[in-house]
């Protein structure tokens, strides 16, 4: 063993002698054999297979992040649903209203956000009565895949602070609340449609938002954006609420009552026509349409 043609990769100890001197622990190191180098082929063969591994792994675990996203989007939309079932309750079935009657705008978010008496808010001020409640935290209008900043909460305030600060869509509940209007009650179809990921017709990049008397306002609106998915989730589908307080996924927005667009006010035939301006109501009481 002690040959030095064998060409050990490892330090070998073995009996220095036999008899007394082994008895005493006497013990010889067995020189250690020359260590063999990769080549560089081997070493790019080694470098290749971990850049393949890489690609391989990187889409999945994005995908594994987006899904993770996703799922707290879901929880955000569900927790919402049932704040608003609960004030409801207290409301005689009306979902929360933000104070508005026919002809104002709903798209200004964060119009005199420090007043309770606001004309041509935005219809996020009735999103914002659930924090005002004490039904949910500005945290949880927030989808995790857009990564924005909660608003800042405070007794003063009626209204999320800009359009950067909420990531939901909310039902048009724009116009009186009489018994005649088209704001939407609980004892209103239960397939209803009243919260989403953000309407992409105002989230559009060709839509720009800027200050409009104080609040936010989207410079325009994209209808060829009409049947596309929410930006939230880079426009693979959204996450909605129906008025039963369920919360599905869905790669459509055609997903309403009778395939209605949720995006958009019904007109006539057609339950997806387009976003017909900043003022405009529902059509019809089984109509979803989910602004700003």
């Amino acid at each position: 063993m002690r040959d030095s043609r064998n060409a050990l990769a490892f330090t070998l100890i073995e009996p220095f002698d036999s008899g007394p001197a082994l008895a005493q622990g006497r013990l010889s190191v067995v020189r250690q054999g020359k260590r063999r180098a990769f080549t560089l082929i081997e070493l790019l063969v080694v470098v290749a297979i971990i850049m393949l591994l890489i690609g391989i792994l990187l889409p999945s675990l994005s995908r594994a992040r987006e899904q993770a996203r996703r799922a707290v989007c879901a929880s955000n939309v569900r927790n919402i649903a049932q704040a608003i079932h609960v004030y409801a309750g207290d409301a005689d079935g009306q979902l929360p209203h933000p104070g508005n009657t026919d002809g104002q705008v709903w798209s200004r978010v964060g119009y005199q956000r420090s007043s309770a008496t606001s004309t041509g808010g935005s219809n996020t001020r009735g999103l914002w009565l659930l924090v005002r409640e004490g039904l949910a935290t500005p945290e949880v209008f927030l989808c995790p895949s857009t990564r924005l900043k909660p608003a800042e909460p405070g007794a003063g305030f009626y209204d999320f602070e800009n359009h950067n600060t909420v990531s939901y869509s909310y039902q048009n509940q724009f116009g009186s609340t009489s018994a005649g209007d088209m704001a939407t009650k609980t004892s209103h179809s239960p397939s209803l449609v009243i919260l989403a990921d953000a309407n992409p017709i105002l989230r559009s990049p060709s839509v720009t938002w800027s200050a409009s008397g104080g609040g936010d306002a989207p410079d325009g609106q994209d209808n060829a954006q009409k049947d596309d998915n929410s930006y939230n989730h880079d426009q693979r589908g959204q996450n909605v609420a129906l008025l039963d307080s369920h919360v599905e996924w869905t790669t459509t927005p055609r997903c309403g009552v009778n395939e209605d667009n949720i995006w958009t006010r019904a007109d006539g035939s057609d339950p997806g026509a387009d976003l017909s301006g900043f003022s405009a109501l529902r059509a019809t009481r089984t109509d979803s349409f989910l602004v700003p």
